[in-house]
């Protein structure tokens, strides 16, 4: 994946002073990610039918490594949540140096949470087709 992936929790609209107020709804979380692994095993699929056979089976792929993709990136970070806090406490961590570490802690917190919410789907709930057959949401509910 060359292109960036944007994990999202719809937050609503921020106040004026930056802050967030309306409940949080992380239903499509991870909508995108979902999407663009969709997209590269289709490409897969082109290429060989034998690779992947069904639609079904496409489906399974992109949920068995959503959790390895979510993990790969968050140990992509330097320090770990527990070294950030500590260096939050710090009164030389000011300025621009304590924005980007804010920042790399909310991202962290957002890769914990899409990692939870994931982890608590059934995996029967992930596919597109219920025992049955019919047809459910596109969408996986991560909520």
């Amino acid at each position: 994946m060359d292109e960036p992936v944007v994990i999202e929790r719809d937050g609503g609209e921020p106040e004026p002073d930056g802050t967030l107020t309306a409940p949080i709804r992380p239903e499509n979380m991870l909508s995108e990610l979902e999407e663009t692994i969709g997209s590269m095993l289709k490409c897969f699929k082109k290429v060989s039918v034998a690779v992947m056979p069904n639609k079904r089976r496409q489906e399974e792929l992109t949920y068995t490594i959503i959790p390895h993709v979510l993990a790969l990136r968050m140990s992509d970070y330097p320090t770990t949540f527990a070294q950030d806090q500590v260096l939050l406490t710090r009164p030389e961590t000011k300025g621009r140096l304590r924005m980007a570490i804010q920042i790399r802690v909310s991202e962290k917190l957002l890769l914990q949470e899409a990692m939870y919410r994931f982890s608590l789907l059934d995996p029967a709930d992930r596919i597109l087709q219920d025992a049955n057959g019919a047809k459910t949401p596109k969408k996986a509910r991560l909520g």
